[in-house]
C-alpha cells in the first residue's frame, strides 16, 4: 500500500532539525519501530524520526518509513489521530491514500544538536 506522494522535499523541511525516533521518548518509551495504521487499522509503515523546529519548540513532521518499498516520507504531526503508548501504534486521521506526505532523506537534514536544545528551551517563547 504505497501513500499518494507529493513532490520531492523542498523548503518545507528548510531550517527544520532531524531526530532519529530512537531518540525522541514518549510515556510508551521512545517512538522506535512506532507502527503507524490508517483509520482502517491497516498497518503503513513504521516512524523513523522527526523533523522539529527547535525555535518554534514544535514537532512539524514525523519522518515514515512506508510499506511495502520503505520509502521514507514525511507526515505532518497534525495528521496523527492519537498515539496508543501501550501498543505502540499511531493512527493517521486520513486513509492511506489520502496521507499528506512528500518524499525525503533523512540524511539530507541537520541533525538535532545540542545548540538545537539550548534553543528550545532558553529561546523566546514560540507563538
Amino acid at each position: 500500500m504505497q501513500p499518494n506522494v507529493g513532490p520531492a522535499v523542498t523548503s518545507s523541511a528548510e531550517g527544520l532539525c532531524y531526530l532519529s525516533a530512537g531518540h525522541v521518548e514518549s510515556p510508551g518509551g521512545t517512538l522506535a519501530d512506532l507502527e503507524l495504521c490508517n483509520r482502517d487499522n491497516e498497518s503503513v509503515g513504521t516512524v523513523d524520526g522527526v523533523l522539529i523546529d527547535a525555535p518554534g519548540r514544535r514537532v512539524r513532521y514525523f519522518v515514515v518509513k512506508f510499506r511495502p518499498a520503505a520509502d521514507t516520507f514525511l507526515l505532518p504531526v497534525e495528521d496523527i489521530l492519537h498515539v496508543d503508548s501501550h501498543t505502540h501504534v499511531a493512527r493517521v486521521e486520513t486513509a492511506s491514500a489520502d496521507l499528506r506526505v512528500t518524499q525525503f532523506d533523512p540524511r539530507t537534514a541537520r541533525p538535532y544538536s545540542p545548540d538545537d536544545a539550548i534553543t528550545a528551551i532558553f529561546g523566546p517563547q514560540a507563538a
